[in-house]
């Protein structure tokens, strides 16, 4: 989705009300070893974890997202161009950076926004290096039998509580087009762990609520050539 410059700022704002799940994912990303690698931010939003990349110790940063709101406050909050981090509008299906020029891609909850994952993930396959690694959350959900037109159709989402709380929509991604998604590159799974409870919830007045499940998932993968499988 599209983030105003006004919905960019309210996030970045109260984005600490459903930030639980940041602990979890900065140590798997840790677990890999960051210091002195190239690193993609993919959906960077407003920069908070570029920083905290950067702060770990990584040589570079590239954070990307399609949203000019986001990037335009991520800017404001890190910097803009500066030497270690560098902030970039695109799409992540098609992301203007080399082939094999990163050891690692974060990303913390943006894969559910894609239309079609396969197209994402190859391009996550392109960019990383032989043996680098892909280390983010994505929202699963499971439709009921009867409900699996809802796939790839949109759901209201709560982030925060009380006043904290920013709407957002996400895509109903089913379990089936995300483990496709990535057996069809060169991608494998190293690490799946469904996460807690992080703040974020299907709207009450969704209609279709009481049909599907939604599961925060984190994913750990290691980019390794069909050839050498």
């Amino acid at each position: 989705m599209e983030y105003t410059p006004e919905l960019a700022k309210d996030y970045s704002q109260k984005r600490e009300a459903w930030a639980g799940t940041d602990k979890k994912v900065m140590e798997a990303l840790d677990s890999l070893g960051v210091s002195g690698k190239k690193i993609v931010d993919l959906g960077c939003g407003e920069g908070s974890h570029a920083k905290m990349i950067k702060d770990m110790g990584a040589d570079s940063v590239i954070g990307v997202d399609i949203s000019e709101g986001m990037v335009a406050v991520a800017e404001e909050k890190i910097g803009k161009n500066s030497e270690d981090i560098n902030f970039i509008v695109a799409d992540g299906k098609s992301l203007p950076l080399r082939s094999e020029s990163a050891d690692i891609v974060f990303s913390n909850f943006v894969l559910h926004y894609f239309p079609n994952a396969g197209e994402v993930f190859q391009e996550i396959s392109r960019i990383l290096k032989d043996g680098g690694h892909f280390v983010g959350t994505f929202n699963i959900t499971d439709a009921e039998k009867g409900f699996e037109y809802l796939y790839n159709q949109k759901m209201p989402i709560v982030l925060g509580q009380g006043e904290d709380t920013v709407k957002i929509e996400n895509l109903i991604k089913s379990r089936g087009e995300m483990e496709e998604a990535i057996k069809s590159v060169d991608l494998v799974v190293k690490k799946e762990e469904e996460l807690g409870p992080y703040g974020s919830n299907v709207e009450e007045t969704y209609e279709h609520k009481d049909h599907i499940t939604k599961h925060a998932m984190l994913f750990i993968l290691q980019k390794i050539l069909k050839s050498q499988k």
